[in-house]
């Protein structure tokens, strides 16, 4: 059970949860967490005064819309850290994969030895750190910090195929699969964090700005329609 409520009654509810485990119920106890917040101006319990939780995020919805709107250049960026960015990388590793027709057999064969570049190595690290990430959310709760290890992994790709595409027809067959590889691991840690975070990957994107906005607006709408918050997150964070 979830108990959403301010960060002043942090003492109450672990005393709670205590008194919960000594009575005999450990296991009742360990599903037991609060979650805080900060002070909500104008809230006054005694007084009445009390705003609900899905009021206060309708309201942080609604400003969004306003600033997306207001923001059309920022919000369609496919630079720095936007939802925009993270589609467009996607889809550009879908292509170099459909282009290098690369199946998951010959992925499996590759032999990561051959890489002795630094851009290889760090793509590799950052890939291996995904677990550790979801793990870190699912524990604190916080989505955001598998949104910001994406932000690095994309980054990181784009270097990567940067480096593939110089390689070119320079390099054999063994080592070009060695390149491809880790680029096609990023592709797919990047899917599987995106559908965490509760939308859908582009495989191929032609974006136009004021149809992008549109797009970004409606997806919005409807995962809020869903009671899902996450792409709102998303938006919020940028």
């Amino acid at each position: 059970m979830i108990y959403v409520v301010a960060a002043e009654q942090n003492t109450y509810f672990q005393r709670v949860f205590k008194t919960v485990e000594i009575l005999g119920y450990p296991e009742i106890a360990s599903k037991l967490v609060h979650i805080n917040f900060g002070k909500v101006q104008g809230m006054t319990s005694q007084l009445g005064a009390v705003k609900l939780l899905g009021d206060i995020l309708d309201k942080c919805v609604n400003y969004m819309h306003e600033v997306m709107r207001a923001n059309e250049t920022k919000m369609t960026s496919f630079e720095d850290d936007t939802g925009p960015f993270l589609q467009y990388s996607h889809a550009g590793l879908c292509s170099i994969m459909r282009k290098a027709k690369l199946t998951a057999d010959d992925v499996v064969k590759a032999d990561f030895s051959l890489l002795k570049e630094p851009h290889a190595i760090d793509i590799l690290s950052v890939v291996a750190r995904f677990p550790d990430m979801v793990s870190q959310a699912y524990n604190t709760l916080e989505p955001t910090a598998i949104l910001t290890y994406l932000f690095r992994l994309t980054r990181q790709a784009s270097s990567a195929h940067e480096v593939v595409k110089d390689l070119g027809a320079s390099v054999g067959p063994e080592v070009m699969l060695a390149h491809l590889a880790p680029c096609e691991g990023a592709r797919q840690v990047l899917e599987n964090g995106m559908r965490l975070l509760g939308f859908t990957p582009l495989e191929r994107c032609v974006f136009f700005p004021s149809v992008l906005l549109i797009l970004l607006v409606a997806n919005l709408i409807t995962h809020e329609q869903e009671g899902c918050d996450s792409f709102a997150g998303l938006i919020i964070r940028i």
